[in-house]
């Protein structure tokens, strides 16, 4: 224990930082120069300068109007928002048939207000047309632009063109799927 306490007191007057150590009554203090580098801001010091969110990032204002989530560092994905499933139970629109978009519109317009990562999911590669029963969250970096690539999708319609019913089954992150804000 004393070996540790040494080391760590050295290791801190080669820092260049001022120690203070009580033990048993007795006070030593360490006190040393030097030169060094180092992280700062929130106190975290070094490692990644941007770390995975936790929890959820929170969206905010947008310059072009309502509310998005900030981007998620270079190469990383944001999470989905754990809010969805209760906004879509939330819908009072009636699903009627797979053909017949206005839940769809109203669940998407509900979520959209929130953030504005949430959309449509492209069908094709051209995004002409858009899942009759799936919406997305785009979760890259990058604006919401039709065919962003990068997202979750959410099948919100169980039996869309037999019975349709509300539903939530999320089919989970795909970086090739596409999104989209509009409806064709």
């Amino acid at each position: 224990m004393t070996r540790l306490v040494l080391l760590g007191s050295l290791l801190l007057v080669l820092a260049g930082c001022d120690y203070t150590q009580i033990t048993g009554g007795a006070t030593s203090v360490a006190n040393g120069t030097g030169t060094g580098t180092g992280g700062g801001g929130t106190g975290g010091g070094g490692g990644n300068p941007t770390p995975t969110p936790t929890p959820t990032p929170t969206p905010t204002p947008n310059p072009g109007g309502g509310v998005r989530t900030p981007d998620p560092a270079p190469g990383a994905i944001l999470p989905m928002p754990g809010y969805a499933q209760s906004i879509i139970l939330s819908i009072s629109t009636p699903i009627t048939q797979c053909t017949n978009y206005g839940y769809l519109d109203a669940v998407v317009g509900a979520l959209a207000q929130l953030d504005s990562r949430w959309g449509y999911q492209c069908r094709d590669a051209a995004c002409a047309t858009v899942s009759n029963d799936r919406i997305a969250y785009h979760a890259t970096a990058g604006r919401e632009v039709q065919g962003a690539a990068g997202v979750w999708t959410v099948d919100i319609i169980g039996s869309a063109c037999e019975a349709p019913v509300p539903a939530w089954q999320p089919d989970g992150y795909n970086g090739t799927l596409l999104w989209t804000n509009r409806r064709f």
